[in-house]
């Protein structure tokens, strides 16, 4: 009889304990699922926004500015964002053109980058912006280039100046930058208040 119940007992624990491994296991894989966006929350720091999305320009391989238009005054804002942040494409973001949206975004003093020159001319071709009066320049050795960003991710450089200072800007590294790496170069850039997108999704109608 103590044998039935011993094993009675033990085939009892068996299953018990298969079903918490399979709950378990269950849990994990939700766990690692990616969180749906529609519930994606603002954080402390973000602030939210809603109006309709107008415009979707490269600033350059990875940055991007959507320019969104509040409903209730018809003001257009412009919001600086990496795809990386926003989990998008630029494929998803222009098909949300001209549709109503809602935004998280940070307001944040920024250091951008507006052009970057090598031998008096910008190595930004076609892209390159007209100058600013307020415009800002570093020159010095381009370090922190050896390697191309990878699509989506966010990128680093650094000017390295003649008395060691170093300034790093938030740039995507490209094949002209790293074919210019350790190069002397003069870098552009303007010290701005930017809105910076972390969040978008549409808004059914």
């Amino acid at each position: 009889m103590l044998i039935k119940m011993k094993h009675l007992f033990l085939m009892l624990f068996g299953i018990a304990s298969f079903v918490a491994c399979n709950n378990s296991s269950h849990q994990m894989e939700n766990g690692n699922q990616a969180p749906i966006n529609q519930n994606r929350k603002p954080r402390a720091n973000e602030i939210v926004f809603e109006g309709k999305l107008m415009d979707v320009k490269s600033s350059s391989e990875l940055i991007y500015t959507l320019t969104v238009e509040n409903a209730a005054d018809n003001q257009q804002v412009d919001f600086e964002t990496n795809l990386q942040d926003i989990g998008k494409t630029e494929k998803q973001l222009k098909k949300l053109k001209h549709k109503k949206v809602k935004v998280y975004f940070e307001n944040i003093p920024i250091t951008k980058l507006a052009d970057i020159h090598y031998n008096g001319s910008s190595v930004l071709g076609g892209s390159a912006p007209l100058p600013k009066e307020n415009w800002l320049d570093v020159s010095g050795k381009l370090a922190g280039a050896e390697a191309i960003t990878p699509e989506g991710a966010k990128g680093n450089i650094a000017i390295i100046r003649s008395d060691g200072k170093i300034t790093v800007f938030e740039y995507p590294v490209t094949k002209t930058l790293a074919d210019l790496n350790n190069q002397e170069v003069t870098v552009y850039y303007e010290n701005v208040a930017a809105n910076r997108m972390m969040y978008i999704r549409p808004i059914a109608n």
